[in-house]
């Protein structure tokens, strides 16, 4: 027992800990898991938000998959079922603070939470959610739920489309679909009498008179990462690779309630770094380098290369050859971001201006201007990489390249994030010639090295 109390003593000069959060503590400890201070906080912001909205622990069963693999088993509220849930053939590796949980329907990997639908709620209110972090599959297919051999249903049907949205199916037989956004964060699906509510991130979409008003919650368990065929087995399953940051069912809610809910996983998720963020965009901006000039193969450009989480919808090349960072100033003037959602942009000037005798003081100016322009018009993020040599430079040239990139380098403006590419001596074309395609431009080797600086810089960023 004298291990678990400087975990408990995590809780002292904080706000009052909720009894099932210390509760829920204990069970982690009994399981053999561990959590620290940040799951206990995330643990309590949840608490607090179902218990504000009227829900008890015995009316939902909750599960944020917090702490270690063996604390991601033991749910937040039980809903009056087991303290554990079962994990079918997922194993440690499977599970991560900041993915959450993996899945792999070709393996069967599902939760069965053992928690009847029918136990919870009450006629016909319910309501069931899973917090959606990564990719989707490429054809319909169940994601949590239950049936039963009566025709009752609870269940989420996501489907991926073209254009990467998905659309979830919610409950016995709701035909109009959920529209929805890559990185999703907390779905939820409601019914209340004859109607049946779809909710993303505490947005309703729709409201909808469901078909079979007559149907109740099924008798069987409610599984997650698959539908549960009345007790025959799991039914779908998310893309291998895919992650769920957690779950909820039980109680039927409102549109305040459940406004309040997905805002207090948002928040727990951010306490963890697991919260998703609305998808966007990478928008590359500069001359030929960004535009790489020098790459003979498309899929070798380092745009093309980025490893970037699912979130970012797309990556979009906007490099001119030519082009200069006092030409890109008016160019830009009037930037927006393409896609609602986050937007990073690489800003990569320079070269053009130095190579035409500009001072580097001026280039340092003109992308300074750029960056309070696209800050200010609602980019999320900006990466500056510095200008790299170049062979045809002068003397003089050379000086105020450097100068340049004394001066990008000391930029401490908050959301911008400078990457020195040019002190790396495999991006010098000088040193290391055979990465580049002339004395200017990274040529196929030398441009899988930008984007493996830039894939970093991106992520640290919040990419």
């Amino acid at each position: 027992m004298s291990l678990m109390r400087p975990r408990f003593n995590l809780f002292e000069n904080r706000r009052a800990t909720p009894a099932i959060v210390t509760d829920w503590a204990a069970r982690v400890v009994a399981n053999g898991g561990t959590v620290i201070g940040s799951d206990l906080d995330a643990a309590s912001t949840i608490a607090r938000a179902y218990m504000a909205a009227g829900i008890s622990e015995s009316q939902a069963r909750v599960n944020p998959f917090l702490g270690d693999y063996a604390a991601s088993k033991v749910p937040l509220f039980r809903g009056g079922g087991a303290d554990v849930d079962t994990f079918n053939i997922f194993g440690s590796s499977d599970y991560s603070r900041i993915d959450g949980l993996v899945g792999n329907p070709a393996l069967s990997k599902y939760i069965n939470t053992g928690v009847n639908a029918n136990t919870l709620g009450s006629g016909t209110a319910f309501h069931l959610g899973v917090y959606v972090r990564s990719q989707y599959p490429a054809t319909s297919t169940f994601i949590a739920g239950c049936r039963d051999g009566g025709g009752n249903q609870a269940e989420l049907n996501i489907r991926y489309v073209s254009d990467s949205k998905l659309y979830a199916g919610l409950f016995a037989y709701a035909n109009t679909p959920l529209t929805v956004t890559k990185h999703t964060k907390l779905i939820i699906g409601n019914r209340n009498g004859g109607n049946i509510q779809g909710y993303r991130d505490g947005t309703k979409y729709y409201d909808s008179a469901c078909s079979a008003p007559a149907n109740t919650r099924p008798a069987v368990p409610v599984f997650i990462f698959a539908d549960n065929n009345n007790g025959g087995g799991p039914l779908g399953g998310l893309t291998d690779g895919a992650s769920l940051g957690g779950y909820t069912f039980g109680a039927g809610l409102d549109d305040t309630k459940a406004a309040a809910i997905s805002l207090a996983w948002q928040r727990a998720f951010t306490k963890i770094g697991r919260a998703s963020l609305d998808p966007g965009t990478i928008d590359c901006i500069g001359d030929s380098i960004t535009a790489s000039t020098g790459v003979t193969t498309a899929s070798n450009k380092w745009q093309a290369r980025i490893k970037i989480p699912q979130r970012w919808r797309a990556t979009i090349q906007n490099g001119t050859p030519g082009e200069t960072a006092q030409t890109g100033v008016t160019k830009w003037a009037a930037w927006t971001p393409t896609q609602v959602g986050n937007t990073i942009v690489v800003l990569w000037y320079g070269s053009n201006d130095i190579r035409g005798s500009w001072t580097g003081l001026q280039t340092y100016g003109w992308i300074t201007t750029m960056i309070a322009q696209m800050l200010a018009a609602g980019a999320t993020k900006i990466i500056v990489p510095t200008i790299l040599y170049r062979t045809d430079l002068s003397g003089a040239n050379e000086t105020e390249r450097l100068d340049a990139n004394t001066r990008i380098k000391a930029i401490t403006t908050s959301n911008v994030t400078v990457v020195d590419l040019a002190a790396d001596p495999l991006l010098h074309p000088g040193t290391t010639p055979g990465n580049f395609a002339d004395g200017i431009h990274p040529n196929d080797t030398g441009d899988g090295i930008v984007a493996s600086y830039l894939t970093a810089a991106i992520t640290a960023a919040g990419g």
